[in-house]
């Protein structure tokens, strides 16, 4: 798993490993934790599942372009006014 340090940009792929990571985390150890009598909260679930789902997107796309797919593409029908 990628890890955090400050001073390093991240690839797509870096970011979605280290969000994955997070939601193991808040999932295993729990959101809130105390420390020395002082209470942290480490993460909204339902924000880390947001940013997942987004930073897959990502990497899906980039992976749709690197093998020549290009981005997906649909038809739309519009009807002129009467």
């Amino acid at each position: 798993m990628a890890k955090f340090a400050a001073e390093f940009t991240y690839t797509d792929q870096e970011i979605l490993d280290l969000l994955r990571e997070g939601l193991l985390r808040v999932t295993v150890e729990g959101q809130e934790y105390e420390f020395r009598g002082r209470r942290f909260t480490m993460a909204n679930l339902n924000d880390l599942q947001e940013a997942i789902r987004i930073y897959e997107n990502r990497v899906n796309a980039a992976a749709n372009l690197a093998a020549g797919r290009g981005p997906a593409r649909g038809t739309m029908r519009l009807n002129r006014p009467d």
